[in-house]
């Protein structure tokens, strides 16, 4: 969801004399400048839904997994961005939410978060590596806090799986480490938009459709793999797929600790400038992309494969009636 703020804030600029409402059930995103509102999906006035708003643009970066994530979403919305930047900040609350939860624990003032699990199993690194990878870590002395809302295995950390409240207090604790670890998730977009220092596990996404702040993120992959970012080129229905096409999840399986270890060491001491250039020949290829395309019916075709995708997702997952509901009539308002 922080990755929509760009596009939330170019749409005011070239649009001022409307207002900016935000949709969204996560609750780290406040209103600001250019957000004049955030809305939880249950307060929706579905009766006044069209007499109330002029536009309703649905934030779909499946639509377009060719290009930078920045850049579909800037799609959807039907603007080109000028400012790449995610201009977000934790309110004081959460922080001391979240300094509470660390004090309890005992944590150092120096430590690293470690994020272990994600939505999509095919982006997870093994849980034995993770633990050779915190032995590694604390060898240096630095502590080792594991952010997780699923019960694992790990131990000689600081194990806060099942004890945060909500994506707040996750923020908060990442605010305040050292650095940050972790696969390709929304806790990996909050440690960019924090200018933590990131180390990213990656491997059926690519980093540069993916990565937001490239000095300060250092890419942990399996380069010699030719199928590295599957995901992109896999076509509809890529954000469901659960099992490796090649067999043995090689991308995840077969990168060391060792070698995550060495870039979380090397971190500290320079930027990343060619993940920088990488990312910015990505962007420029993304504008060719889409300066080529016939931007009303991909635009058309889009919001059709979005609808296709939520009445497969409400016919797979135990949706509860009402968000059933919401989402059904949300959806016929998306043009």
């Amino acid at each position: 969801m922080l990755l929509t703020l760009p596009v939330i804030k170019q749409y005011k600029k070239n649009f001022p004399g409307h207002e900016t409402y935000l949709v969204t059930d996560i609750s780290l995103i406040r209103p600001n400048e250019y957000l004049d509102r955030v809305i939880s999906f249950s307060d929706i006035d579905f009766e006044n839904f069209e007499k109330d708003f002029d536009r309703v643009i649905y934030m779909d970066y499946e639509s377009n997994p060719e290009v930078h994530v920045l850049d579909s979403y800037a799609f959807c919305a039907d603007i080109r961005l000028e400012d790449r930047t995610i201009s977000w900040s934790l309110n004081e609350s959460s922080l001391v939410r979240s300094k509470e939860i660390l004090e309890k624990e005992n944590c150092t003032p120096k430590f690293v978060t470690l994020q272990v699990q994600s939505g999509h199993s095919l982006r997870n690194y093994p849980m034995a590596h993770f633990q050779s990878l915190i032995g590694l870590i604390r060898e240096t002395g630095m502590q080792v806090v594991v952010l997780s809302d699923k019960k694992n295995p790990l131990v000689d950390c600081i194990n806060l799986a099942g004890k945060t409240k909500n994506i707040e207090e996750v923020a908060g604790i990442i605010s305040l480490s050292d650095s940050f670890i972790g696969i390709d998730s929304g806790l990996l977009h909050i440690s960019q938009a924090l200018g933590k220092n990131t180390i990213a596990i990656f491997g059926s996404t690519n980093p540069l459709y993916r990565v937001t702040r490239p000095k300060n993120t250092f890419i942990a992959s399996v380069e010699e793999l030719d199928c590295l970012g599957c995901y992109h080129k896999s076509g509809k229905g890529a954000e469901t797929l659960s099992v490796c096409k090649r067999g043995d999840l090689a991308c995840m399986n077969h990168l060391s600790p060792e070698f995550i270890f060495s870039l979380w060491s090397r971190s500290f001491s320079k930027e990343n400038s060619g993940l920088e250039m990488k990312i910015d020949s990505a962007i420029r290829s993304a504008e060719e992309y889409f300066s080529k395309s016939d931007m009303g019916t991909r635009r058309k075709k889009m919001f059709s494969d979005y609808r296709i995708r939520v009445e497969r997702y409400l016919n797979e997952k135990r949706w509860t009636s009402k968000l059933r509901s919401v989402l059904k009539k949300l959806i016929s308002y998306v043009r």
